[in-house]
């Protein structure tokens, strides 16, 4: 019955110290799918944002009931807390956008221009 009673303590404090291990680094509130959508009279734009580690892809789709349109971008990011700042280059001129989370909410700012995000789940 010693013997048993060390077996679980020693369980019981292994499993103290991984569940500590696993918790000290901190999650990073970007990471993950996120989208959004504006209509107007003129069509609907839907924005997809996947930001993984340091790297993020954004695709938008326009329609207006007829056409469709595509444009993709991507580039890296670096974040400090709710904030992070994305770096896009095209053309061999560079854009750096902010961003903002808040639980389930991402704002993006661009050319002073606001988009709003929500987290996919």
């Amino acid at each position: 019955m010693k013997n048993l009673s060390k077996i679980l303590g020693i369980i019981a404090l292994c499993t103290v110290i991984g569940f500590t291990a696993v918790s000290c680094g901190e999650a990073n509130p970007f990471e993950g799918t996120w989208t959004s959508t504006i209509s107007s009279s003129g069509g609907t734009e839907t924005t997809t944002l996947i930001i993984a580690e340091s790297n993020w892809i954004m695709t938008f789709i326009w329609t207006d009931g007829t056409d469709t349109d595509t444009e993709t971008y991507s580039g890296t990011y670096t974040y400090d807390n709710n904030t992070a700042f994305f770096s896009h280059t095209e053309n061999g001129v560079t854009e750096i956008w902010t961003a903002t989370v808040s639980g389930d909410t991402l704002t993006v700012v661009s050319d002073d221009d606001p988009r709003v995000f929500t987290r996919v789940k």
